[in-house]
């Protein structure tokens, strides 16, 4: 009988600390936390595939294509963009994210930037080249300045190459022939 109680408190207590463990020591476990944490304070996921747009897409079509975004909007003056549209996300494409923002000029998007921590910036490194093919890097500038570039169909996607583990960091879609 006491082995049977035992027993029982050991699963018990494995059933509770293996996830916990999961969570806190797997970078896995940390992505789904952050995800899903994010999904619980309201924002939503979503996925974006850049090769699809063309610099063309006005607000009410970006509205029918994402849905589940809240876009807030406002107008942007000396900058060359008329408005930029922001909406908070939980996750693009499955992973962490903090938000995404659509500029626009002349009511035509013209870029979009995404912003994500740190910790995740090798991730989506890995997905943009499963996805696109291995990025163009200029390797004349010092490492800290270098950034990644991939053609994404009429479109690209620009992000830093190597990134410091602190703050957030963007990565951009950029129309074609659109030089910020």
């Amino acid at each position: 009988m006491f082995r049977w109680k035992l027993s029982l408190k050991i699963l018990g207590l494995f059933v509770l600390i293996v996830p916990v463990m999961w969570i806190v020591l797997d970078p896995n476990g940390q992505r789904w936390a952050d995800v899903n944490l994010l999904r619980l304070m309201g924002n939503p996921a979503i996925n974006l595939d850049f090769a699809a747009l063309n610099g063309n897409e006005d607000l009410a079509q970006l509205q029918k294509i994402y849905p589940k975004l809240e876009f807030q909007c406002e107008a942007k003056d000396g900058t060359g963009l008329n408005q930029v549209c922001y909406a908070h996300i939980a996750a693009i494409n499955s992973l962490p994210a903090r938000y995404l923002s659509f500029f626009l000029q002349d009511g035509r998007l013209k870029r979009i930037k995404l912003s994500y921590r740190a910790a995740y910036h090798e991730a989506f490194s890995q997905q943009l080249t499963a996805v696109y093919g291995q990025p163009g890097i200029d390797r004349k500038l010092p490492p800290a300045n270098r950034v990644a570039t991939w053609r994404t169909g009429p479109g690209r996607v620009v992000m830093k190459a190597q990134v410091s583990e602190q703050g957030d960091n963007q990565l951009f879609w950029l129309r074609p022939g659109y030089e910020p």
